[in-house]
């Protein structure tokens, strides 16, 4: 039985506190600086993600198979929380709490923001289920007509992924994303080992990479800093595998499902307490910071709420959702 990584489930621990950080109100004298940062954190922590799931989808199963897993993993969840998040949208904005996505206005705007045009950090979960679907219908398609070509299952997927970008209904960075990390499990079998020396020229490269512009937007630049931050943090995963640090990061890593579904709600929750914040520090910056730290705690004991109200194997087809740290340790 093969044991389980730690380097994905690290870097996916890092993906996901960065994505809550980016999602808090940032306040107070500091907040344009921390709202660059987050500029930058947005050009490679939802690609990250993307590889990750690319690098672990199984062609193995049957098209039946496969896509009856993808609903009970990925659409059930996505279609209960982001019901719940339009709801609480439409709740809040009768409040007065201002946020940056608007409540749909009407039933039919209702069923587009769930079906085609998700808001929030649903749109990820949405891909997924996309990306996913398309996968599997390409694998049954040519192995009928083409023999298993490797070349035509390419060609195949990229032709819908691009008439998918032109249909509005995913971008193709997303789905190029997915086929790079699809691509290196290929390649790489699971066994990337990288010298940890590494890290010291793969850093400044990264830095000098910033200084472009297309760094920020999707490009081969974009795409080249993305797999150095991936390479970067699993070598440091890798060097230091057992510390505390890593073990905590990559226990939130396995528990990324329930953050990304929760985060919102509990982003929210805190934007009344924000001149309360300001008073015990000006700058916004404990804020931002306890706002995450407490968001991605509240998330996983949410989680173990579930497990022990019975409703995990409804929502998520799994008996225990919770994973406690524990059970993250390596021998």
């Amino acid at each position: 039985m093969r044991q389980r990584l730690i380097n994905p489930d690290f870097i996916r621990g890092i993906c996901i506190i960065l994505m809550v950080y980016g999602h808090i109100t940032h306040i107070g004298n500091y907040s344009n600086y921390q709202k660059e940062v987050v500029g930058i954190i947005y050009t490679f922590h939802m690609p990250l993600f993307l590889i990750i799931s690319g690098y672990f989808f199984n062609i193995s199963k049957t098209f039946n198979e496969h896509f009856k897993t993808i609903i009970k993993k990925i659409g059930i969840p996505y279609v209960f929380f982001i019901t719940l998040y339009l709801i609480g949208l439409l709740l809040i904005g009768k409040i007065g709490i201002q946020t940056s996505n608007t409540p749909p206005n009407n039933l039919l705007q209702f069923l587009e923001n769930i079906f085609l045009h998700p808001k929030g950090a649903y749109w990820f979960l949405h891909a997924l289920l996309i990306i996913n679907i398309v996968f599997i219908f390409v694998n049954q398609l040519v192995n009928r007509i083409g023999k298993g070509s490797v070349f035509m299952y390419y060609i195949f997927l990229f032709i819908i992924f691009i008439m998918l970008d032109i249909l509005g209904l995913i971008k193709i960075r997303t789905s190029t994303y997915f086929i790079l990390g699809f691509i290196l499990k290929q390649l790489t079998s699971y066994n990337i080992k990288v010298t940890p020396f590494s890290i010291f020229i793969f850093i400044p490269v990264c830095v000098f990479l910033y200084m472009q512009q297309s760094a920020f937007e999707f490009s081969p630049i974009e795409v080249t800093n993305c797999f150095l931050i991936f390479s970067c943090l699993w070598i440091f995963s890798d060097y230091f595998v057992n510390s505390k640090f890593v073990t905590i990061i990559s226990w939130i890593g396995q528990n990324t499902l329930i953050i990304l579904l929760l985060h919102a709600l509990f982003v929210v929750a805190f934007k009344p307490f924000n001149s309360i914040f300001l008073s015990i520090d000006s700058t916004g910056i404990f804020y931002s910071i306890f706002g995450t730290i407490t968001t991605v705690l509240l998330c996983i004991l949410t989680s173990r709420g579930f497990d022990k109200l019975k409703i995990s194997k409804y929502l998520f087809n799994v008996h225990e959702l919770f994973i406690s740290i524990k059970a993250n340790k390596r021998p």
